[in-house]
């Protein structure tokens, strides 16, 4: 196993759909992450990937990618 620090800690996300489902929207309801399970032996960053629920569509990630570093223990 490796230990990673994945910066930045947190991101701009931008998103647009309908009025009534936007005003239902809370933080908790769209998530960023990086799914590490398919990170290469030298890779050094990493596309972060949005989820959000059905009706809303994601405009923009600031930044796009994740910057890895490797944690030595």
């Amino acid at each position: 196993p490796r230990n990673f620090t994945i910066e930045p800690q947190e991101v701009d996300i931008t998103v647009s759909g309908e009025l009534n489902i936007l005003t239902n929207l809370s933080g908790k309801d769209i998530r960023a992450f990086v799914d590490l399970t398919e990170i290469g032996e030298n890779q050094n960053s990493i596309r972060i990937q949005v989820y959000s629920p059905r009706g809303v569509r994601l405009e923009r990630v600031t930044p796009r990618d994740a910057q890895l570093s490797l944690v030595n223990r």
